[in-house]
């Protein structure tokens, strides 16, 4: 019984620390310094995976739409929640507005063979 209450108390503390929202890293971490013991990310993703929060940030990230880049046209789909900060081609953090100078182009790389 008492095992039982132990384990019920470290599946509670990982989704608690989930639900605020934080990285699985930070979970591994403070369960590491609560409970002596280090636990895997698999262990960590079976016991968030079964949540209602993890289902609903996964719904949503499948929600999501690609989005292009105006300067480069280069597009892309996002791996998190929120607005991107650059494009992951031309690094450019203005890649939702057109270029006032002219239309940006990337530069073309040369292969000599």
């Amino acid at each position: 019984m008492n095992i039982i209450k132990t384990i019920r108390e470290q599946k509670l503390f990982i989704i608690t620390l989930y639900k605020q929202g934080h990285t699985y890293s930070y979970i591994l971490n403070a369960y590491k310094i609560k409970f002596g013991k280090s636990i895997s990310r698999q262990y960590v993703h079976q016991i968030v995976a079964n949540t209602a929060e993890y289902k609903e940030r996964k719904a949503k990230l499948n929600e999501l739409k690609a989005i292009t880049c105006l300067r480069c046209d280069h597009r892309w789909t996002p791996r998190n929640l929120g607005k991107p900060r650059v494009c992951p081609v031309c690094r450019s953090p203005w890649y939702d507005r057109i270029s006032k100078k002219g239309n940006y182009k990337r530069k073309e790389i040369k292969c000599v063979i």
